[in-house]
């Protein structure tokens, strides 16, 4: 075993290496309390033989005598060490029982009133130095006992009392002394046997250096060469991710001005396709246009390598990142895992996407991250992978698959794991192992539904004692593909009636005038707004709107919070976002009825228009 895990490895103290404690603590503490007595009893017995009654006074006096005789062979013993541990409670219970029988003598003899505080005041002081509770009871017990005997036949019925009274308030002190006394001394004890465990643990630490320094020391002229050849491939390394960093510096840029690029182009190709379609252009003109729309085409085609170097690029919304969807539920599991669960994710490269609602793969990832969670309640570790996988026709007649390439994401748990009657009703609807009102049994059931729904399957594997792991497959996407907006040679096409009213947002002014030109001259009846705000605001004093045509991006409220509000008052109005790049913003898009990537022809913004708010075919 390695010494790092000795190191952090201590033992229990046991009740018997307490006790033992205990009694050696007991035997260091016999040799003042025997001189004490001795002491004690010498002067109470000149005192007894000069103040008692003659009828008191010799039975006393012997009695005191041999207490000091007995502490003193007792002192003796104890200095050269012929008393053993085991007995140390069993000569000091011996001796406190010496002292209140001298103490019952005197209340026999005399009627002593002040016996039951005497007794009380041995009793703590008894208590407060014996360390086993066995111990300190029954010579309380026996003390008390002997004192009541003799009490109930020299004391009176109101002299009892009172002394009862007495007895129980020294009784209490000393239960309280006794308590705190053994409770200190066990913490001190576990401190000790800590510290001595540290040691021993620490010298076979140091053993273990010392072997491994030696081990290393024969391992050092191999290792150098090695490392030679690492610290130069480490050189190159920093150095490509120097150029690494200075691309993704360049992307980033890319993406800002492709997207500010983009804007002006929309501008430019709309007016180029009005003027194109008007009847006396000249021919040397429209030979200038058909090359200008061309250079325009070329510097759309330059905006999307862009884009692409920026990764801002617009994609279908239904294509979802694995990694990126991994990227949210790890974040949210290490904050509900707590400090005890470890979180680990893998991913193979080139993982790929998957056509899938994104929302509905976290919620299936994390009901069963927090169902791992919830197998681990003392700690673990939590591993969440992707990777790609080709099912083949033999294995999706199984799974009731179509053949083709999967993405397999799996979390996988180190729990108590299942047997084979729980592995078999994981996915019922309603079965849960968790207690009454921990779970509802819907979680692992909805993830089924989901996964199923997506084309996809889930199954588990788990024993128990080893963990469980779930794993899901779910169709990979096909290879991202940009499409260019397809032009007609026709015309646009224009509004299907004159009273169709379109509620344009978008923050380039450029652009909303030349929106507004374009569907304008379609027929539309056009509202122009700068922004959100603006959008609201004029959306008040208008009875309907056909189409909400609105960018997504915008500052203050963007497009798809004002699509959401808009659909509060009007539940059936139809939305068309334009957008030149994606931004987590589009994934809350989804309320729109279709998407148009800027920059955008006058053809392909009329088809799109008409298309959302008549359908396809009108549009065709």
């Amino acid at each position: 075993m390695p010494a790092s895990d000795r190191i952090s490895t201590t033992l229990p103290l046991t009740r018997r290496l307490l006790d033992q404690e205990a009694d050696r603590v007991m035997l260091g503490a016999l040799r003042p309390a025997t001189a004490a007595a001795a002491i004690c009893f010498i002067v109470f017995g000149v005192y007894n033989a000069i103040a008692m009654p003659p009828h008191a006074r010799i039975p006393l006096v012997v009695f005191d005598v041999a207490i000091v005789l007995a502490s003193v062979a007792l002192h003796f013993a104890c200095r050269r060490n012929l008393v053993a541990a085991r007995l140390a409670n069993v000569v000091m219970g011996t001796l406190t029982m010496s002292v209140i029988g001298n103490i019952l003598l005197s209340l026999w003899l005399m009627g002593e009133p002040a016996a039951a505080y005497y007794v009380s005041l041995v009793l703590v002081i008894s208590a407060g130095g014996t360390l086993r509770t066995g111990w300190a009871v029954s010579v309380g017990v026996l003390g008390v006992a002997c004192w009541a005997l003799i009490a109930q036949m020299t004391r009176t019925p109101d002299e009892l009392l009172h002394d009862v009274f007495v007895l129980f308030a020294g009784a209490t002190v000393a239960t309280i002394s006794h308590l705190a006394r053994a409770r200190e001394h066990a913490r001190i004890a576990e401190l000790r046997e800590r510290d001595a465990q540290r040691k021993r643990e620490l010298e076979l630490a140091l053993a273990d250096a010392a072997a491994a320094r030696d081990d290393l020391d024969r391992k050092v002229e191999a290792r150098t060469s090695e490392l030679r050849n690492e610290l130069a491939e480490r050189a190159r390394l920093e150095e490509q991710l120097r150029h690494a960093q200075k691309m993704e510096a360049v992307g980033r840029l890319a993406g800002g001005v492709a997207h500010d690029f983009n804007n002006l182009l929309t501008v430019i190709t709309s007016g180029l396709e009005l003027v194109r379609h008007e009847p006396d252009v000249a021919p040397d003109t429209r030979e200038g246009i058909a090359d200008a729309r061309e250079a325009t085409a070329r510097a759309t085609e330059l905006t999307r390598g862009l884009l692409a170097l920026g990764r801002k690029q617009t994609l279908d919304r239904a294509r979802t990142r694995v990694v990126d969807t991994l990227d949210g539920v790890e974040r949210m599991i290490v904050r509900l895992a707590g400090a005890k669960v470890r979180v680990i994710r893998t991913v193979e490269a080139d993982v790929g996407d998957v056509i899938a609602d994104r929302g509905q793969i976290e919620q299936v990832l994390l009901n069963l991250a927090i169902n791992a969670c919830d197998a681990m309640p003392d700690g673990g570790t939590l591993t969440m992978s992707a990777g790609t996988v080709y099912v083949d026709a033999a294995t999706a007649a199984v799974q009731h698959l179509e053949p083709g390439p999967y993405v397999r994401l799996a979390v996988e748990d180190t729990g108590a794991g299942m047997d084979a009657a729980t592995r078999a009703s994981i996915f019922e609807p309603f079965f849960t192992t968790k207690p009454v009102g921990k779970g509802t049994g819907l979680g692992l059931a909805i993830a089924h539904g989901i996964v199923t729904q997506h084309g996809g399957s889930i199954a588990v594997e788990s024993q128990l004692g080893s963990g469980s792991k779930f794993s899901f497959l779910l169709p990979r996407a096909p290879a991202i593909t940009v499409a260019t907006p397809q032009e007609s040679s026709s015309h646009p096409p224009k509004a299907a009636t004159a009273a169709q009213t379109i509620l344009v947002v978008e923050d380039e002014a450029g652009v909303r005038r030349s929106l507004g030109r374009t569907l304008g001259g379609l027929g539309y009846r056009v509202i122009l707004a700068s922004d959100g705000d603006d959008a609201l605001r004029l959306a008040n004093g208008l009875p309907s709107i056909d189409l909400l045509l609105s960018d997504v991006i915008m500052p203050g409220i963007d497009g798809p919070e004002v699509a959401s509000r808009l659909r509060q008052r009007w539940p059936s109005l139809r939305v068309l976002f334009v957008s030149g790049y994606s931004d987590d913003r589009l994934a809350r898009a989804g309320i729109h009825d279709r998407l148009l990537a800027k920059p955008y022809t006058a053809t392909a913004l009329a088809s799109a228009v008409r298309e959302v708010i008549v359908g396809p075919d009108a549009a065709a």
